[in-house]
């Protein structure tokens, strides 16, 4: 969290914050894989890993029938403290396992996402969010940033996957506004002057939707050179190794998914 900022609706994001792009794609992006996997189906089992205050819980209301938090610390949202690469679950134990904005936190990302796919099961699906140019949080360990090809190396070398896509959070235009747009609200927050940054962020985000959405129609094949944030998505495979040959062939991304249009 940047200095002086307030705690945020995250399924809510407002247009005129600099990190409305990163929230609204992942709100919408979640939503989406879970409607196409479970709608209609059996209830399911859900792990929050590094839940915190478990913000996405409303989006499976419709489909789980349990819902775990889990926390490397105890707090109200956490049902189990443990660390992500140490999980307290049965093999193949949920349907889904969820793990938003934390991965760029562990000591050993490896290690969690091996863990993330052991508890799941065969056909069971991992939304796994994490940052892609973003500011450095001062007030935890923040070690780790990623590239597309970088977490599908990561998925492919600690889990066995039918299939997995890493969709990002906008292109190089709304990364930029991200940056500049934060640095304008840490500013404004210590002059006292918020309403000041609202106006700039709205401004800076407005420009940056036409100017990645310019983009995409030019170069409709190639993936975003940069992105704020990247969701990847994986359905686990039937095997019982932890390992996979990795593909990173880069896949063409349309601006519309990524910016929650459609």
């Amino acid at each position: 969290m940047r200095h002086g900022e307030r705690k945020r609706d995250r399924l809510n994001p407002r247009p005129w914050h600099a990190d409305y792009f990163q929230l609204r794609a992942l709100r919408v992006q979640i939503a989406g894989e879970i409607g196409r996997h479970f709608a209609g189906g059996p209830p399911i089992a859900v792990l929050d890993v590094g839940c915190s205050d478990r913000p996405y819980e409303p989006l499976f209301e419709d489909v789980a029938e349990h819902y775990v938090g889990v926390d490397i610390g105890p707090g109200p949202a956490a049902d189990v403290v443990a660390s992500a690469d140490a999980l307290p679950f049965d093999d193949q134990s949920f349907n889904c396992v969820l793990c938003t904005q934390a991965l760029q936190y562990m000591p050993d990302p490896g290690a969690a996402v091996a863990e993330m796919w052991r508890v799941l099961r065969p056909g069971g699906l991992l939304l796994l969010s994490t940052h892609g140019v973003s500011f450095v949080d001062r007030a935890l360990p923040d070690l780790w940033r990623w590239t597309q090809h970088g977490l599908r190396l990561l998925l492919a070398e600690f889990g066995a996957w039918t299939r997995v896509t890493v969709a990002p959070a906008g292109g190089v235009f709304c990364a930029a506004a991200y940056l500049v747009g934060g640095q304008v609200e840490a500013a404004s927050h210590r002059a006292g002057v918020t309403w000041m940054s609202e106006a700039i962020c709205l401004l800076l985000n407005a420009c940056a939707w036409n100017g990645d959405r310019l983009t995409a129609r030019l170069f409709p094949e190639i993936p975003p050179d940069a992105s704020v944030n990247y969701l990847a998505m994986a359905t686990r495979g039937a095997g019982s190794t932890g390992r996979t040959q990795p593909s990173l062939a880069s896949q063409p991304c349309s601006l519309g998914p990524q910016l929650g249009t459609r």
